[in-house]
This record gives C-alpha cells, sequence and structure tokens, in this order.
C-alpha cells in the first residue's frame, strides 16, 4: 500500500499518541474527522495499522525479568510449539529464525521460579530438542517510527 504525506501524519500522530482523537488528528493534519476516521480505517484493513493501544511496561505490573529462549526444534512441530508457548502467561513473542535455533521467544516473568515452570512447559513440548535461555540485564527501546524508505517516497 502506498502512502501519503497525511496517512503519514496520522501515522506519527497515533504512534504518538494512541488516545488522540479523530477530532485532534484532523486539526493535524488538516481533514474532517470523518475523512480521518475513514483514513485510519482504510490503514488498519489494509494491515498498515495493527492495533491502537496502550504499550505497558512490564515492570509496573509485577513482570521484573524479561527472559529470551532459544529453540532447537524439529521443523514439523515449529507451529505446534509456538502456539503452545504463546499460550504461557507473559510470553509475548515468537519467533522463527535462520540458524541453530530457529524459535526464539519473548518472555516476561514475575520470578525465577515462573521462568523455571515456562521452561519447564517448553521442554516437555513434542519436537523440542534443546533450550537455550538468556535473561535481559537491561532493556533500551526507541519509538516506532514509519522507515526513512517510507519517508523518502513520499516527502
Amino acid at each position: 500500500m502506498e502512502l501519503d504525506e497525511v496517512d503519514v501524519k496520522i501515522i506519527r500522530t497515533l504512534v504518538r499518541d494512541g488516545r488522540a482523537s479523530y477530532s485532534y488528528i484532523s486539526k493535524e493534519v488538516g481533514l474532517s474527522d470523518v475523512a480521518v476516521k475513514k483514513r485510519v480505517e482504510r490503514l488498519m484493513r489494509e494491515g498498515v495499522i495493527r492495533k491502537i493501544g496502550a504499550v505497558l511496561d512490564p515492570r509496573g505490573i509485577g513482570y521484573k525479568y524479561v527472559l529470551f529462549l532459544f529453540v532447537r526444534a524439529e521443523p514439523q512441530y515449529f507451529d505446534h510449539i509456538m502456539r503452545e508457548v504463546l499460550r504461557l502467561p507473559g510470553c509475548v513473542e515468537g519467533h522463527v529464525v535462520v540458524g541453530e535455533y530457529p524459535l526464539i521467544f519473548k518472555c516476561f516473568s514475575p520470578s525465577v521460579e515462573e521462568m523455571k515452570k515456562v521452561v519447564e512447559v517448553l521442554s516437555s513440548l513434542r519436537g523440542v530438542l534443546d533450550i537455550k535461555s538468556a535473561v535481559s540485564l537491561k532493556t533500551e527501546e526507541r519509538e516506532l517510527s514509519l522507515p526513512a524508505k517510507v519517508l523518502q517516497g513520499i516527502l
């Protein structure tokens, strides 16, 4: 989907503040509330915007550990393992990658005991051959914005 300058302004506004009203955004971009609403709906329908919501700090809700799990598994079980792990409390991301450990999971945990439970469940799943884990000591994040390539095509 091609984005125009107005789409980019709408997206930037929503990334900065997901609670921004259509009325507020309309003033920012110079369109009516209805036109902004239609554009946001189109951006969602086209898959540019997956969802709009709050970004939580896991520590603020009691999850003080970030655990990464690297899983070597039989390829025919990847989908099964992915579904089962992402059902576990605190497991928020799963990736299939190229490499020795083709499944990577990111989980939040309130305690070492809970991390052990996640690893125990994961190790009991059919097709899992080996697991490596890493606990994050520090997290740095940056705000998600539009890639420069997209912006260069518009501006």
